[in-house]
């Protein structure tokens, strides 16, 4: 029976109720919790579901749609690790064993990360405690996937909706590479912001720029070339 890092009975309760895991508070105050929600793992920040295992279906929808085969290798910038979700679905869901460059501001998510999920992957992942505005604009690796999952609660922080951090997300890729970035429009006010972004951010730093509308969020994609046709993501 494989390993669990809670009791089982648990998971099986938590179809008829969350059960919460581990209640706690981060390294910059905020209120953590890992709750089981019908047998999956999910990460609350201050109430905000930062992760759901495959359930964090924003890049769930990405990744489906995401052309694969275009990449032009396996080295991937994951900035915003929460519990862990977007690896986990790429190895467990779509098949993808990858190399990961993990970047996540708070060392108590990225404990919690290692706890509860990342110990049962196969992928190479590599943990770094940073500043992710801090970090884009030190590091000199390259990557051939960018992925952007920044959040402080159900916010962007400002310094993340610049130009200039677009502008270093760029160099971070090899030649051909893709930048895929999670923008929020669940209230009027989000979309608002959001299409004031893509249109006079994204689309000016990467002029082959796409967009995916998953609802309540918005997954930017650098090149449409990327971002396959509904019924290709479907068959892929």
């Amino acid at each position: 029976m494989a390993y669990l890092p809670y009791p089982r009975w648990r998971k099986w309760l938590s179809y008829l109720m969350d059960q919460t895991l581990e209640f706690g508070e981060g390294d910059h105050g905020d209120e953590l919790a890992v709750l089981l929600r019908k047998g999956k793992l999910l990460l609350q920040s201050n109430g905000a579901i930062y992760s759901w295992e495959d359930n964090y279906y924003n890049f769930r929808r990405a990744f489906e749609r995401l052309d694969w085969e275009a990449l032009p290798g396996d080295r991937v910038q994951l900035l915003g690790l929460g519990l862990g979700s977007v690896p986990q679905m790429t190895e467990e869901l779509f098949g993808k064993r990858l190399d990961y460059t993990a970047v996540e501001y708070d060392e108590a998510v990225v404990a919690l990360a290692e706890d509860y999920l990342l110990y049962r992957l196969h992928s190479n992942i590599t943990t770094v405690i940073a500043d992710a505005a801090v970090y884009v604009a030190q590091t000199r690796e390259r990557f051939d996937l960018v992925l952007v999952d920044i959040f402080v609660d159900d916010k962007i922080p400002e310094v993340f909706n610049t130009a200039g951090f677009a502008e270093r997300l760029k160099t971070l890729l090899v030649p051909g590479g893709c930048v895929i970035s999670n923008r929020l429009t669940f209230r009027a006010a989000d979309k608002s912001i959001a299409e004031v972004y893509y249109r006079d951010v994204w689309k000016t730093v990467f002029e082959n720029a796409a967009m995916l509308d998953v609802s309540s969020n918005w997954m930017l994609f650098s090149d449409e070339r990327f971002l396959l046709a509904e019924e290709e993501g479907k068959r892929s």
